[in-house]
């Protein structure tokens, strides 16, 4: 897995995604369960919260391992989960 800093493109957009979000909040209404997606989730999902680490840094120090460091070590605790163990691993691109 690798990490990269191009931007992901945008799979639904438009009418498309309004009326997904729309509707799964009208069975969110409906139900009183949530459903796997709504407004919120697919807002936190597509908007950019870059966030200033200078203070953190500042308080803490660096940070001991890297971003991609801690990605590799958290897929490679997943695998060894069971609801993940069929799950199949992501193509390197």
């Amino acid at each position: 897995w690798q990490l990269n800093t191009q931007r992901v493109s945008t799979v639904i957009s438009g009418p498309i995604h309004y009326t997904t979000r729309l509707t799964a909040d009208l069975i969110t209404t409906l139900t009183g369960k949530p459903f796997y997606i709504t407004s919120s989730r697919y807002r936190s999902m597509v908007t950019d919260y870059i966030t200033p680490m200078d203070k953190t840094y500042a308080v803490l120090g660096s940070p001991k391992i890297t971003l991609q460091q801690g990605v590799n070590a958290t897929l490679t605790w997943l695998r060894t989960q069971p609801e993940f163990a069929d799950v199949p691993p992501v193509s390197k691109t």
